[in-house]
């Protein structure tokens, strides 16, 4: 079943950049332990890679571009037939991008277990301290210890059947949005929800909406198209065969 509901008493933008200004203000962007206690949070991935684009481009230093090594794994028949221009074109859930854009500074998350002991596991919030082109060091939250990285597989199929892609990348991606799914479980100083795009499934607008201890540390982006009798509105999923 969907539903319309009325977002009362939220405080709402209508474009993406006033979100990015009011949950990484200038004066908090270059502050990256600050950064790590708030976070954009959208339904799709396509808004999510876009807010970390515009973020990053805020970010002072230069920027690094640094490109996985993407082929067939050679147990596969079509190991020799690989296209390696269309491997680094294709995207899959968990897998970092062919071409990874940093900065020092920038706030990421951790796409893998590295070491559960010292508690750098997937989904964990680092901060970039340097970038080479084999190693990119980083350190945890309000942490000075640096830790080191080098590039590692992800193996993935583009559908059932074919061949598997090998893609030899660093396991990090950026962290200043991410989807409300991986949000899932966490409470966030501060929190922008884009809603551009609908919820999608069950429970998902609760989730976005929960992720703060009070009202006043959300902001929601809404289109203007929305906004009926001063009030913001967007769709809200129930399954009720899961209420039952």
């Amino acid at each position: 079943m969907v539903n319309l509901v009325a977002l009362n008493d939220f405080v709402t933008v209508h474009s993406e950049q006033e979100l990015i200004d009011l949950i990484y203000p200038e004066e908090t962007l270059h502050q990256p332990d600050e950064c790590v206690e708030r976070a954009i949070l959208a339904p799709l991935n396509i808004n999510v890679n876009a807010i970390n684009s515009t973020v990053l481009d805020a970010l002072y230093g230069p920027e690094h571009e640094l490109s996985s090594y993407d082929s067939v794994e050679r147990e596969s028949d079509d190991a020799l037939e690989a296209d390696v221009d269309l491997l680094n074109q294709v995207t899959a859930k968990g897998v970092p991008p062919h071409k990874l854009r940093l900065k020092v500074g920038a706030v990421c998350l951790i796409m893998r277990n590295l070491n559960v002991d010292q508690g750098l596991v997937n989904g964990t919030k680092v901060i970039v301290e340097s970038i080479s082109r084999n190693l990119i060091r980083f350190r945890r939250p309000g942490s000075n210890e640096s830790f080191g990285i080098p590039r590692i597989s992800f193996k993935f199929n583009l559908c059932r059947g074919s061949p598997l892609v090998v893609r030899r990348q660093f396991p990090l991606q950026l962290a200043y949005a991410m989807t409300v799914h991986k949000s899932q479980g966490q409470t966030i100083k501060l929190v922008g929800v884009d809603l551009r795009t609908d919820c999608f499934t069950h429970g998902q607008l609760y989730v976005a909406l929960s992720r703060v201890r009070t009202r006043a540390a959300l902001t929601l982006l809404v289109c203007e198209d929305r906004i009926k009798d001063g009030v913001a509105h967007t769709k809200n999923i129930v399954f009720n065969g899961l209420l039952d």
